[in-house]
């Protein structure tokens, strides 16, 4: 049984994924592509950094705290005038001041669009020149404000920020599941690219060792006399088309396990397959469960929806800025003032409650964005059932293409097994001289061409599999990989 893998965004899982000598399986390459590959490293970090928008505005419900103080030293410059009799007489003088005034205010964001908060402040004022003349102010202030009609309740801007960028986050996330996804598709791909590479080398070293070994028959054979030195130079042909053959096919198993290595991270570029593993593929539920399946999972379309809701969001908050700003709001106050100079000390208290209203005006930029938002509704809806219909139109033609490879690849089964056959029969019959060597080479070819033929079909559903398992978002589930 397979075992169930779990793939976390995050953390990202450093280190080699080192395979060594022995065969890759489909599910080492995935896993070692998913841990290391650098697009879904950056995938990670990209889900990392925009989860913290969310957090960022859930942070609005944290209090906020200012302290602040300072310090100024004001000159002060006096003139004064007496009258005597006809004459002014004018006297000039200076003196200057020390003031430091420190405040400290607490401010929280209540649920419903409400603010409460409050602030206490000490001036300290020193004459410079009189130094028993001091001045010392004291202000408390605690105050409510609670919106009635626009930013208030439901529309409470903390709660709508983090509603918009949970909403954002859920879309982000499933751009990212989609593009993991095509990454998981990508290499799985690979994979049997390398396999299908592998698996023709396997077979052309075969037809390379026995072309070698009858061209070193037949040059017995002409120095026996037992056949013409014609026969010699074909053998020689066939020996040279196949180590042809066999080197194209070497280069391009070399330039694919260079890929494969590359891409999923694997820390050997020797890496090879198992090309006796079991490539058939599993029958397919009927189309409309799996259009169901894929219009359940589409990330694209839950894209859609998520636009969707935020359109509708959009919709509510702006016409919430049509309404009057209309707010409750209490405060109470408390101050002193101290004078050491005159000894005296003053005392105030105030308890306030105000309604305050206000309209902005012209409203008609928010008219026109209201009706912009309906507009995008509208176009989003347009697009997510043209999706649809794409979605549904493309399965519906995988699934075609599913049943006509099918039935090929039954087509090619025998098609390999009589070409088997023949091959053996000329064989034997050639060993023994009642066929000849054209008749072999034909063997041979049509032999060859089966075989390819047959793994070309095979490989081709595998590829319609791969299709089918991301569009119905099976693609890492398929080999024991989850997502969270």
């Amino acid at each position: 049984m397979m075992s169930n893998t779990r793939l976390l965004f995050f953390p990202i899982i450093t280190g080699a994924f080192v395979i060594g000598a022995a065969p890759v399986t489909e599910q080492q390459a995935l896993l070692s592509a998913l841990e290391h590959r650098y697009e879904v490293r950056i995938l990670h970090l990209e889900t990392q950094s925009d989860s913290l928008k969310t957090e960022t505005e859930k942070a609005q419900w944290l209090p906020q705290l200012s302290v602040k103080t300072q310090l100024s030293a004001i000159p002060f410059d006096s003139t004064s005038v007496t009258h005597s009799g006809n004459a002014l007489s004018y006297l000039s003088g200076s003196s200057s001041s020390l003031e430091n005034d420190n405040s400290i205010s607490v401010s929280q964001h209540l649920p419903g669009g409400g603010t409460i908060g409050g602030s206490v402040s000490l001036d300290n004022t020193m004459d410079l020149e009189h130094t028993d003349s001091t001045t010392r102010a004291t202000a408390l202030q605690l105050e409510v404000t609670q919106p009635l009609l626009r930013n208030a309740w439901w529309a409470d801007p903390v709660v709508t920020d983090i509603m918009l960028a949970r909403l954002d986050h859920e879309r982000f996330t499933c751009a990212q599941q989609q593009r993991m996804l095509s990454y998981g598709s990508d290499i799985r791909t690979r994979f049997w690219n390398l396999y299908e590479a592998q698996a023709l080398v396997d077979l052309y070293q075969q037809e390379t060792a026995y072309a070698k070994e009858q061209f070193s028959t037949e040059r017995t054979r002409v120095a026996l006399g037992m056949a013409p030195p014609i026969d010699t130079l074909s053998a020689k042909l066939t020996y040279i088309n196949a180590t042809a053959r066999l080197h194209d096919a070497l280069s391009d198993l070399l330039q694919l396990q260079e890929e494969l290595a590359f891409y999923s991270g694997i820390n050997d570029s020797a890496i090879t397959i198992d090309s006796t593993i079991d490539i058939a593929v599993p029958p397919l539920p009927p189309p409309d469960t799996m259009i169901a399946m894929a219009q359940r999972f589409d990330p694209q379309l839950r894209i859609f929806s998520v636009a969707a809701k935020r359109l509708a969001l959009q919709r509510r908050l702006t016409r919430n800025s049509l309404l009057p700003d209309v707010a409750l709001k209490g405060s109470l106050q408390r101050s002193t003032d101290e004078n050491s100079s005159t000894r005296t000390n003053y005392f105030v208290n105030n308890s306030v409650i105000s309604l305050i209203a206000s309209y902005d005006l012209p409203t008609r930029p928010r008219k026109i964005a209201l009706q912009r938002n309906a507009i995008d509704a509208d176009i989003n809806e347009l697009d997510r059932e043209n999706h649809r219909e794409q979605l549904r139109l493309r399965i519906v033609e995988l699934h075609r293409s599913w049943e006509r490879e099918r039935r090929a690849i039954e087509i090619a089964e025998s098609a390999q097994s009589v070409a088997r056959q023949a091959l053996t029969a000329t064989r034997e019959g050639f060993s023994v001289g009642t066929v000849d060597r054209l008749s072999l080479v034909k063997a041979e070819n049509d032999y060859r061409s089966a075989c390819s033929e047959l793994l070309r079909k095979q490989l081709l559903m595998k590829q319609l599999e791969i299709v089918f398992d991301e569009i119905t978002g099976v693609t890492l589930t398929r080999l024991g990989v989850q997502l969270q």
